[in-house]
């Protein structure tokens, strides 16, 4: 009875060991005798890119849009949760999010002049990382007109007004970012327009840009 007693305290101190042990590997909230951590961070940086603007074709009054550049500046900032692993010390991140705030130029080529809009874009963005270095995004960016040049437009026999032009829109985006070092982040990105340019004029603006932004952490 006793050596019963005596192997069942045993197997239950091994039980328990082992339980222990396994649950120290896999235990991935804090724990106050571990130093794993789950913190959130916060970071803020310039953002500058450039790359084309691409005009969708229409056969509405013969208007010939050609593809131009694109060019953005402005504010970037990203946030997310890290979990701090003792065996992964650079942290585990899974998904963050992005927000922007830039000041972009759009340009086509007409023929005789460029038309050329200077807009706000607001990106909102989901970033899934795939490495500690490379991630992709996806979500969406708004578009505001602020000013549109040349006033008064003339293509070939066709003379159209630019106030009336309405380059408002809604751009489904998608992307990847590379880090490069701590802080400086090359990306690519692909914004689709779904909005007309005006009620009479079928043609959407969509952009690929090349960027950087140095990014400092303000929360760790």
């Amino acid at each position: 009875m006793r050596k019963k007693l005596l192997l069942t305290i045993l197997l239950l101190c091994g039980c328990s060991i082992a339980f222990s042990q396994y649950n120290s590997d896999s235990w991935v909230w804090p724990d106050e005798n571990q130093n794993d951590a789950l913190s959130f961070h916060l970071e803020v940086g310039p953002k500058l890119g450039a790359g084309m603007c691409i005009a969708t074709k229409t056969n509405l009054f013969d208007t010939k849009f050609k593809n131009g550049f694109s060019y953005q500046a402005g504010l970037s900032v990203k946030m997310g949760l890290r979990h701090q692993l003792s065996k992964t010390p650079k942290g585990i991140e899974r998904l963050g999010l992005g927000f922007e705030a830039l000041l972009s130029g759009r340009n086509i080529r007409t023929g005789k002049e460029n038309l050329s809009m200077l807009c706000l874009d607001i990106p909102i963005l989901l970033h899934f990382l795939i490495t500690s270095n490379f991630s992709l995004e996806a979500g969406v960016t708004f578009v505001q007109p602020l000013k549109v040049n040349p006033t008064v437009l003339q293509m070939q026999n066709i003379v159209l007004n630019t106030g009336d032009l309405k380059p408002a829109d809604v751009m489904l985006s998608v992307g990847a970012n590379y880090q490069i070092i701590a802080g400086l982040e090359l990306g690519l990105r692909c914004n689709i327009g779904t909005c007309p340019i005006a009620g009479n004029l079928g043609t959407r603006l969509n952009t690929i840009m090349l960027s950087a932004d140095y990014l400092f952490p303000l929360l760790k």
